[in-house]
């Protein structure tokens, strides 16, 4: 925005026009945020309203030219995408289709801790801006393949983005004034060889903290140690008042599991409407529910019962199962940044081992000198299989020769071969393949045994049926008299 002081101008421009204008409005937003010349607003009062409105603060002073984009269902502000889901408001990351994640490179000559906060802070922001644990991760898995490409270790990208999804998103939303030190900066270039600098300035903090003069102009490091105290102790609070409420749930629950399983012993009516004397030692929500199970009315119907004992268990339950359902999204979140870390492991493993066989290539070069001689050792050894199978003119033709002889082939010895390949890689291929013959077999078998006994069976019928034709004209017609052949 030009020098350094244009956005305190625009600002202080802004701030001044948006309450004059405001103040003139009858209709005014339900929310209104700016940052800088970027607005947000929440308008209740229709549409043509809205466009009336964006015209006058575009006409109330001569320089003003704001562009307009609303939307019922989603909208980008910043770094948010704000949307509505079923009457709530939820908001998840934004990124402009130009970001290419331009931060600062591993190699740049910077101390750790920089590279450190990077990551942590990124991750911080999405923890803070997703509304929804799934997009967070989502969107923290591309920001780790980001760092990963910039050659950030695996290990500590991982430790950093735990680090911050751990930070509960309540806490990043609060509202945390600025913290005030009285201490006094030292700004020097960074060197490597700052570390000893700063264990002699440490050392010599009491002897600077003893001198009135001193101590007046450095300042008092103790003040930082007690606020960072004050965090701590407030974080100390909150971790206790959490560790009660969750007792509280637990000893809830022990309570109502216990009067369950007292009802087991219980003795249950044979019908409808038979009389049950042991409902006066269940406890009230437990008794009601019984009563309302079998149809009894209440006991005590003048007594009424609270409402928090009757949900107690099933709120448990619930709680329980948010936090196994949390706990299993994180999971699968981080075994999805494992599996690419294991991804980009194995690329740079691919690309190590083709650097060392060139490396090797050289090696060979530089060792073809005369009078230049070394040592080998496995590694060498290794390297120079893997080289020389590289280099083998024989192999190669070979690879050649089969390559061609199986282009030459026909479609059907193409499927053939491939048939046969796919059969004898795996012993699951080969077990399948065995007994799917044996059944074919078996089944050819069983169809010709049938067909061939059908056929014994009819050329006996047929010579039975003949025999017993023969039988009869020899018994009745022996003498060629035809007359004795109907009696």
């Amino acid at each position: 925005m030009g020098t350094r002081m244009a956005p305190q101008y625009a600002n202080i421009f802004m701030a001044d026009l948006e309450q004059r204008f405001l103040s003139s409005r009858p209709l005014k937003p339900l929310l209104y945020l700016r940052y800088i010349d970027d607005i947000f607003i929440i308008w209740t009062h229709g549409k043509e309203a809205l466009e009336e409105f964006h015209h006058d603060f575009n006409n109330f002073h001569p320089t003003t030219n704001l562009s307009l984009v609303q939307s019922t269902q989603e909208i980008h502000f910043l770094d948010t995408t704000v949307l509505i889901n079923n009457g709530h408001i939820n908001t998840t990351l934004y990124r402009k289709p130009t970001d290419r994640y331009s931060y600062l490179h591993a190699s740049s000559f910077h101390p750790d801790h920089t590279t450190r906060s990077i990551v942590y802070s990124q991750a911080l922001r999405y923890n803070r801006i997703c509304s929804n644990p799934s997009d967070r991760d989502k969107h923290l898995q591309d920001l780790c393949q980001a760092f990963l490409q910039l050659q950030y270790p695996p290990a500590e990208v991982k430790k950093q983005i735990d680090r911050a999804r751990r930070v509960p998103r309540s806490y990043l939303l609060q509202d945390r004034p600025n913290k005030e030190n009285n201490r006094t900066p030292l700004a020097v270039t960074f060197s490597p060889q700052l570390k000893p600098l700063q264990r002699i300035i440490k050392d010599l903090q009491p002897i600077l903290k003893d001198d009135p003069t001193l101590s007046q102009v450095l300042g008092d490091r103790s003040v930082i140690m007690q606020a960072r105290c004050a965090e701590l102790q407030i974080q100390f609070t909150e971790a206790v008042s959490t560790v009660a409420d969750q007792k509280e749930l637990i000893t809830n629950l022990e309570r109502d599991l216990s009067t369950i399983q007292s009802m087991s012993s219980m003795h249950r009516p044979d019908a409808e409407g038979a009389a049950v004397h042991s409902l006066e030692t269940i406890p009230d929500p437990i008794k009601e529910a019984t009563a309302l199970f079998y149809g009894y009315p209440q006991s005590s119907p003048s007594t009424p019962l609270p409402e928090g004992q009757m949900d107690s268990l099933l709120s448990i339950i619930s709680s329980q199962r948010e936090r196994f359902r949390t706990r299993n999204q994180e999971l699968e979140a981080e075994n999805r940044m494992m599996q690419h870390t294991m991804q980009a492991l194995q690329s740079e493993l691919d690309n190590m081992r083709a650097d060392n066989i060139k490396l090797y290539e050289k090696i060979k070069f530089l060792q073809s000198y005369p009078g230049r001689g070394g040592s080998s050792d496995d590694t060498e050894l290794r390297y120079s299989t893997q080289y020389e199978e590289r280099l083998d003119p024989f192999s190669s033709f070979s690879r050649k020769e089969r390559q061609r002889k199986y282009l030459s082939l026909s479609p059907w010895d193409k499927a053939t071969l491939s048939m046969g390949r796919l059969i004898l890689s795996s012993k699951a291929a080969r077990t399948v393949a065995f007994f799917y013959t044996l059944l074919l077999h078996c089944l050819v078998f069983l169809v010709l045994y049938k067909t061939a006994w059908s056929e014994s069976v009819g050329r006996d019928c047929t010579a039975y049926c003949a025999k017993k034709y023969a039988d009869h004209l020899h018994k009745f017609h022996e003498n060629g008299d035809n007359g004795d052949m109907w009696q």
